[in-house]
């Protein structure tokens, strides 16, 4: 969703249904970890709404993790395609 801030915002949501404490700490750390790795790639001015949900409990590696974050900001359209978007961005 776009904001008119100029950067992203993010946030997690990890019910407790899902997992316990540890679990759901886990998954919050890698969903961090990929988006602050790929943020430079990243299109500006939006608001991120990360959701684990069933399933999200069994992702154990960040590689696993990286190709999941990957479809999504493709799906999303969050990517930048080159480096003239980039440089927009700065």
């Amino acid at each position: 969703m776009p904001n008119r801030e100029g950067i992203n915002r993010l946030g997690f949501k990890v019910g407790k249904k899902l997992a316990k404490a540890t679990k759901r700490n886990r998954l919050r750390r890698l969903m961090r970890e990929c988006y602050r790795l790929r943020e430079e790639n990243l299109k500006t001015g939006y608001d991120i709404i990360l959701a684990a949900r069933e399933g999200s409990t069994d992702v154990d590696s960040y590689r696993e993790a990286k190709k999941i974050f990957e479809k999504l900001f493709v799906r999303a359209n969050l990517i930048c395609k080159n480096e003239s978007e980039e440089t927009k961005r700065i």
